[in-house]
């Protein structure tokens, strides 16, 4: 979480180690909160107390958080912004640590292209938790802070007058040939392809068939919505 705030906010002082971590009574009450959230979700146990109260969560001020943010990214310009937006970006270490495995949601899917069916189930699990879920909450009170206004996305799009680039339709593709091209992982070059090089449908189906002749990568399975219920197909 990244808050906004005065300094001495938590009432803290300096901070108390060589990593930036701050402490108070203030901190000390958010740290217990926390541990009893993860105690209700079932994450933790009485015999880790202990433990828990000195790791599951601490508190550093601004100079440090970006060196914390900057881990994650493995790049120079991950930043606050990165840290919060682009969670689905990090990258774990997929290692083992306390017998538990560290990894992001990503790094799982990866897992399960190349057959990991236990990773197929991990995954599934995270899509159905996290579901309609938001990825960003604003904090009450800082919108007004920041001078924020809410925007209705619709009156937005019905009045902004930026240049769109024109729409030209050049072809459909099938459920078949849909399947072929993510079988050969062609899609980025097949939609640089249709956006700067493809005039015509017999265009758009030569560039499909060019591609039977490619090593077939993975599955291809397409996710086919009916009106009752959902069907796949497979190449």
């Amino acid at each position: 979480m990244l808050v906004f705030c005065d300094k001495q906010a938590f009432g803290e002082g300096a901070p108390v180690n060589a990593h930036g971590d701050l402490d108070s009574f203030m901190i000390e009450d958010l740290r217990r909160a926390w541990v009893e959230i993860l105690f209700k979700v079932g994450l933790g146990e009485n015999s880790k107390l202990t433990d828990m109260l000195k790791h599951a969560l601490n508190v550093r001020g601004g100079e440090k958080a970006a060196e914390y943010i900057a881990k994650f990214g493995r790049d120079e310009k991950w930043g606050a912004s990165s840290e919060l937006a682009k969670s689905h970006a990090k990258i774990g270490t997929a290692g083992e640590k306390w017998g538990v495995l560290h990894f992001t949601p990503f790094q799982l899917l990866v897992w399960a292209e190349q057959g990991d069916g236990w990773a197929v189930h991990r995954f599934r699990e995270y899509a159905a938790v996290t579901e309609g879920k938001r990825a960003l909450v604003w904090s009450r009170g800082l919108k007004k802070a920041l001078n924020v206004e809410d925007v209705n996305e619709e009156e937005w799009a019905a009045t902004d007058d930026t240049p769109r680039p024109d729409q030209v339709l050049v072809g459909l593709l099938t459920a078949e040939q849909f399947a072929l091209i993510l079988s050969r992982k062609q899609l980025p070059q097949f939609l640089e392809y249709v956006a700067t090089c493809c005039d015509d449908q017999s265009h758009l189906d030569e560039f499909v068939d060019s591609m039977r002749d490619v090593d077939k990568i993975a599955s291809g399975s397409v996710l086919v919505k009916r009106r009752s219920g959902r069907s796949v197909a497979y190449t």
